[in-house]
């Protein structure tokens, strides 16, 4: 599955972007989040809200080669009250990463509500994992580091990028911005690319 993905331009996991961190880890893109069509809101949203590609994107990826001028929008606008709603977005297919992973590395632009993202995962032996963004309460282009604990199980496949409104009742409309999104990997540990079955829904 992962290597067929390799073959599309949605997804450049393979690109030419790989930057040496330690002696053996690479940084490699996953998606630029640029590509219409490449994700879509899951029909599990418990919140109103709309995805487009629009013309923003972090200055530092303005400049890279090839430069990055789009990032995918996403509007949401949260009903507030009691209750916990979420607003996942899932890709057209999963990202399998054939790879053991250290940590990923993706652009947000905030927009200082304090809300929640994170990043859905299945692990290696099927079980959904979650790791996260923190509080999405800054405003402007940020890259967030989220580590991947080392006993998760590998390989990894992300299923779904979600944001929720955990603690925070109070309604409104925000807009966030995701950009570049990329895994830092140790290169010489190549893991089973065949995906086990998952033991839950992936696409909530």
């Amino acid at each position: 599955m992962f290597l067929s993905r390799l073959l599309s331009p949605a997804v450049l996991f393979f690109a030419a972007t790989s930057l040496s961190l330690q002696a053996a880890d690479e940084t490699r893109v996953i998606t630029d989040f640029n590509i219409p069509g490449e994700w879509k809101v899951s029909k599990w949203a418990k919140a109103e809200g709309r995805i487009a590609v629009r013309p923003e994107a972090p200055a530092e990826l303005k400049n890279a080669q090839p430069p990055v001028k789009e990032s995918l929008g996403v509007k949401i606008d949260w009903p507030g009250g009691e209750g916990f709603r979420i607003f996942p977005l899932v890709p057209g297919q999963d990202i399998r990463i054939p790879y053991k992973v250290r940590e990923f590395r993706i652009w947000v632009n905030g927009s200082g509500s304090g809300h929640f993202g994170e990043i859905i995962l299945n692990d290696g032996n099927g079980e959904r994992q979650k790791i996260g963004m923190g509080k999405l309460s800054f405003q402007g282009w940020k890259q967030l580091t989220l580590k991947v604990p080392p006993a998760m199980s590998q390989p990894l496949t992300i299923t779904t990028v979600s944001f929720n409104d955990w603690g925070n009742p109070k309604p409104g409309e925000e807009t966030i911005y995701l950009s570049r999104l990329e895994a830092v990997i140790d290169p010489t540990a190549k893991l089973d690319a065949s995906a086990p079955k998952s033991k839950t829904n992936d696409n909530w």
